[in-house]
């Protein structure tokens, strides 16, 4: 949760917002009065004392919820009251304390009011019609904004506008105040505008303490000062009324409160007089300060009451003059509401010098660490200090529930909560807190319970209303956006609702609020980066490059001040990190890299996914690279199982039930003559359990260069699912089928080479969520390859001969692994143990006949490999300090190939980031079977090293250096250097008849790269690698590394249009590498491709278009493989 969260689900002074009680005076079974005709508006809270008298009428009525209002109604609120208005336009609005406000007409196009006295604050959609309000001294004209007026008691208004613009005038005069202004219309007087607002919108806002927020204040002084003191009987009564205020009923409360007042001491009889004040305004009556008695608590409340009026800079400095902890305590807690950070800390010196250790004072600390310092781990120790004081205070515990829900702790974040409700069943913060938590988990059915609940005690309470409309959201209801505008006119102040909203209003179409909302949310929490985070996805939703990039860079910006988590938005599989994406979206994927990396968190799932489609540094055109592979997925996966399917059209913020299919057709020309087709079919539902499912079928017939040709075919399925808020698990299975066929001449004699190949996978895997942040994992996979190939040569020499070979291959390889991932105050732990295996039988024959005499020559071929690796692993990431982070591990294993081979892969790393010239990493490893699948973390602090093919019993030994730096906002350079020792390496050759691998070779790389954000939805990337390598055992000894030339330039622009096109061109130039053996050398050679597509009609429809190879060059291949010319590419889909 953002800070301003934290603060919104508090009990006590920490409750910052008001909780506005439902009915009133007015018994419930009276209800509304009917209405006839439309209704303008409608009472969506309110809270002490208000009245209504209706149009045609003479005398005012207490006002109820629910209350629906027409033309000519008059709204009073005296000194405890607040109402919140939902109008038929779906303007929200609030009238303050001391108000009347008189509802002139409301249309489709705006409404019309009129405000006597006091004070409101209002925001309409912006493009909405115009809002008109009346006041004694002058008229405002507003246009879709943010907003607030007070009438002071000699008609002088003043006009504070927050978003968008508002006009005030009079018959003197006109100005118009925009965004950040104010303007004063004094009677007699033309308007002026003032420039700066002095005052923070949240006070505006009318930023409140509800009345009963004030009862652990008054409490915990009563406690201070020896607690209330008299004859058995009135203490007895005292500690039953606070049970009942405990339990939810204030009006019990205030009746035992006012019993045992007279059997008291003078303190004891004070604090009763307070808390009976307090009880009766939560009751729904107004409320009435108690005579001043002398009796120090009197500070207390004095302090609490200026706070319930919303006088909040007043209320700190009453209780900074108070003596006792629970005065000190509430001070600093205002403070903290004020995000007052000099005046916090200089009440936290106070109290750690005269109060150490009181309980008041340490719940007060943990509510600073937490929510002004982002230091959720410190909050966390301070709680559970106090709970051992006081195990009881219900507010400790959802506290508690607050800050390990900030480190991911949920199951100690549930824990806490439900202990809170326990002990007290009539607050709603913690259950509130926990219904947001459940809706984290996909338990829907539980969160809906635990938001009805809340609106059943009290049905116009704004955090009964945020937690209904976030189940709604996560069900798909289309109400969900009018139950949250609901929650925003209840409390307009809270940051978190503005968040839940613009998602609500995203994914139901309306973008105007969307944007609006988050405005609002930055505007209130200034240091929340999930505002940030979800405008930079709804930016790349719409293709909005730029927008998505300055909001991926706030967003980073704010995550790494910040020590908490917020609510979780829903993992994307493909996508993985959402603040890198938006760089990748056009092409800078360096810097996308860089974002990636340095916002990792080894117990995210986004972070894991982006492990797996980071661009790293590659060697040759689509030769050797460190890109990412299986083991980010699958690490991915095992944290959040659910993220197995995602979205075709759009981007689901928060996981609601969905059915998306997609149909598409590929043509290729030019150099291939290809058509095929593909379905593929994405799912979410939570009927029975939450469950993922992502499947896919398509394939395609390929006539290439020549004679060559090809039918792959392939289908995919992968399912993931929630079946308890500890486990997750998820199975896939994949097949792919291939006969590829090539009847060109080698040698310019005749030749025929075919093949049939099938390939099959399986795999399931799962988490099981721990205690604190951590999770035991595991996974498990079986692939079977068959593959049946023959080939036909017709050779001249020594004597004219066919040479016939065919060949029957079948091979098989498992992997399981059992792992643990924990994080704790400075970093996280991985460990785990895992084995896998491969064996391969190989049956075929040689045939050589000489057409000269009729030989014939045969010889049969079998074999066997078989190959089997175990290991235990353990891996530590560490901050040392907030410049400087590390990473260590090793692997101990032994490797079976006929007997037992111990063997040891450590690997350490070091990321440096000083105040000025980026970030600086460096890493050292080792790694047994790189090509496989791990449970072990996938990067060294992000490094991965160039993996070429290798055998099962391959490994590599090496050592990476990487500087990034931004200079500037649109500048990212990169080098990276790797040196590498390989082992066991082989190639694909593409010719069965000829197989090539190497025991040992060395390869050094140096990439330097530059991404540069045009603007304009452009970004330009280049970037040059050089790379030696040599074959140092092997039958090329001394050779380069087939396909591996020294010199590698890239350049490439690209570019996204918010009309959903998007387009790319890349040049690359390769210097001359070797082909293999007997095949010399390729030579150096510059290709073009370029790329573009379309997805209008919100997405329905895709179009897109790839031209490899533009300008025809002769591009070859290793090991005598047909060269590549010229091809396009044409792919058209309908999504549904």
């Amino acid at each position: 949760m953002s800070a301003a969260s934290r603060r919104a689900s508090r009990r006590g002074l920490l409750l910052a917002l008001a909780l506005l009680a439902a009915g009133g005076p007015v018994a419930a079974a009276d209800g509304p009065v009917p209405r006839a005709g439309a209704a303008s508006g409608s009472v969506v809270a309110r809270q002490s004392g208000e009245t209504i008298r209706f149009v045609a009428e003479a005398a005012f009525d207490p006002l109820v919820l629910g209350q629906d209002l027409l033309a000519g109604d008059v709204l009073r609120t005296g000194p405890a009251g607040l109402v919140s208005i939902l109008f038929a336009d779906r303007t929200v609005m609030r009238l303050h304390r001391d108000s009347e406000l008189v509802v002139n007409a409301v249309t489709p196009e705006g409404a019309d009011l009129t405000l006597q006295r006091g004070a409101i604050w209002a925001r309409s959609r912006r493009g909405q019609g115009g809002t008109a309000l009346r006041t004694p001294t002058a008229a405002a004209a507003v246009r879709g904004t943010d907003w607030a007026v007070e009438v002071a008691a000699d008609g002088t208004t003043r006009l504070s506008v927050y978003d968008g613009s508002v006009a005030l005038s009079n018959a003197l005069g006109s100005v118009t105040a925009g965004q950040g202004e104010q303007a004063l219309a004094a009677p007699g007087r033309a308007p002026v505008k003032l420039l700066v607002a002095p005052r923070r919108e949240q006070a505006q806002m009318l930023y409140t303490l509800s009345p009963d927020a004030a009862y652990e204040p008054l409490l915990d002084a009563a406690a201070a000062l020896a607690g209330p003191g008299g004859d058995p009987a009135a203490r007895a009564r005292f500690a039953a009324a606070v049970e009942a205020l405990d339990a939810g009923r204030p009006e019990a409360a205030a009746q035992g409160f006012e019993a045992a007042a007279p059997g008291l001491d003078p303190e004891g009889r004070a604090a009763a007089a307070w808390l009976a004040a307090f009880a009766r305004a939560a009751a729904g009556g107004g409320f009435a300060a108690p005579p001043p008695s002398g009796a120090a608590i009197d500070v207390t409340g004095r302090g609490v009451a200026l706070a319930f009026a919303g006088e909040l800079e007043a209320a700190q400095e009453v209780l900074s003059r108070g003596a006792t902890a629970a005065d000190l305590a509430a001070a600093l807690q205002v403070a903290v509401l004020r995000d007052d950070r000099a005046g916090a800390e200089a009440l936290s010196a106070r109290l750690a010098a005269e109060h150490p250790g009181a309980l008041p004072a340490l719940e007060a600390e943990a509510m600073r660490l937490s929510d002004l310092e982002g230091d959720h781990r410190a909050a966390e120790a301070r709680l559970l200090e106090a709970l051992a004081l006081d195990p009881g205070r219900e507010s400790l515990w959802n506290a508690l529930g607050l800050a390990r829900y900030a480190l991911d702790d949920l199951v100690g974040a549930e824990a806490a909560w439900r202990e809170a409700v326990a002990l007290a069943p009539g607050r709603p913060e913690a259950r509130a807190n926990l219904a947001i938590l459940l809706m984290d988990e996909e338990r829907a059915a539980e969160a809906r319970a635990e938001a009805e609940a809340l609106l059943r005690d009290d049905p116009g309470g704004y955090l009964g209303l945020r937690a209904l409309g976030r189940v709604e959201i996560q069900e798909g209801a289309p109400q969900a956006r009018d139950t949250l505008l609901r929650a925003l006119a209840a409390q307009p102040a809270a940051a978190e609702t503005s968040l839940m909203l613009a998602i609500a209003a995203w994914q139901s179409g309306d973008l105007r609020r969307a944007e609006q909302e988050l405005d609002a949310a930055r505007r209130l929490d200034p240091n929340d980066p999930l505002a940030a985070e979800i405008g930079a996805v709804i930016a790349l939703d719409r293709a909005e490059a730029d927008a998505a990039i300055v909001q991926a860079r706030e967003a980073l910006r704010l995550q790494r001040s910040q020590g908490g988590q917020a609510w979780r938005l829903a993992a994307d599989r493909r996508g993985g990190s959402r603040l890198a994406e938006a760089f990748s979206f056009i092409g800078l994927d360096d810097w996308a890299r860089d974002v990636g990396d340095a916002a990792h968190d080894p117990l995210s799932a986004d972070s894991l996914f982006a492990d797996s489609v980071a661009r790293r540094i590659s060697v040759g055109r689509g030769g050797i690279d460190a890109s990412g592979g299986d083991a980010g997925a699958v690490q991915g996966l095992q944290i959040e199982p659910l993220a197995a399917s995602s979205r075709l059209r759009t981007t689901d913020l928060l996981r609601r039930p969905f059915l998306d299919l997609e149909a598409s057709a590929v043509a290729g020309f030019d150099d291939v003559d290809a058509r095929g087709g593909r379905m593929r079919l994405e799912a979410f539902d939570r009927s029975w359990t939450p469950l993922a499912l992502s499947a896919g079928l398509g394939g395609i017939e390929i006539d290439g260069p020549g004679r060559t040709s090809a039918s792959p075919r392939d289908a995919d399925l992968l399912l993931g699912a929630a079946p308890t808020s500890r486990l997750g698990a998820f199975g896939l299975l994949s097949w792919a089928e291939d006969g590829p066929r090539d009847d060109e001449p080698v040698g310019g004699l005749p030749a025929s080479d075919a093949e049939r190949r099938r390939d099959v996978s399986v795999g399931l895997g799962g988490s099981l969520r721990l205690e604190g942040r951590s999770f035991l994992t595991a996974f498990a996979t079986y692939a079977r390859q068959e593959s049946d190939s023959a080939a036909l040569r017709l050779l001249a020499r020594p004597t004219p001969s066919l040479l016939e070979a065919q060949a029957s291959r079948r091979a098989e390889s498992w992997f399981a692994g059992l792992g643990w991932r924990a994080a704790d105050a400075r970093g996280e732990w991985t460990a785990g143990l895992e084995a896998q295996g491969a064996r391969s039988r190989t049956t075929g024959a040689l045939g050589l006949l000489d057409l000269g005499t009729g030989g014939l020559v045969v010889t049969p071929e079998r074999s066997r490999d078989s190959s089997t690796l175990g290991q235990l692993f353990v891996d530590r990431r560490q901050r040392l300090t907030p410049e400087l982070e590390a990473q260590a591990g090793l692997g101990l294993g032994v490797r079976d190939e006929g007997g037992g081979e111990p063997w040891a892969a450590p690997r350490a790393g070091l990321a440096w980031r000083p105040a000025v010239g980026g970030r600086f990493r460096a890493a050292i490893l080792r790694e047994a079977a790189p090509a496989s699948v791990s449970l072990a973390p996938a990067t060294v602090l992000g490094l991965a090293p160039l993996r070429p093919g290798f055998d099962a019993d391959g490994e590599l030994w090496g050592g990476i250096a990487r500087w990034d730096a931004d200079l500037g906002a649109r500048l990212h350079l990169a080098i990276e250097h790797q040196s590498l020792r390989l082992e066991g390496l082989s190639w694909d050759t593409g010719d069965m008849l000829v197989d090539f691998g190497v025991a040992r070779a060395t390869l050094h790389a140096t990439e330097a790269t530059a991404n540069l954000w045009l603007g304009g939805g452009f970004g330009l990337s280049a970037g040059v690698v050089h790379a030696r390598s040599r074959i140092d055992e092997g039958p090329a000894t001394g050779r380069r590394l087939p396909d591996a030339p020294d010199w590698t330039a890239r350049a490439g622009l690209a570019w996204a249009n918010p009309a959903q096109l998007r387009a790319s061109l890349e040049a690359v130039w390769t210097s001359d590498a070797w082909a293999g053996p007997g095949q010399g050398r390729l030579g150096p050679v510059w290709t073009l491709d370029a790329a573009a597509s379309w997805e209008p009609f919100e997405k329905r429809l895709s179009l897109a278009a790839e031209l490899r190879n533009l300008l025809d060059a002769e591009l070859e291949r290793p090991f005598g493989q047909r060269p590549l010319g010229r091809s396009i590419w044409l792919t058209a889909a309908v999504r549904f």
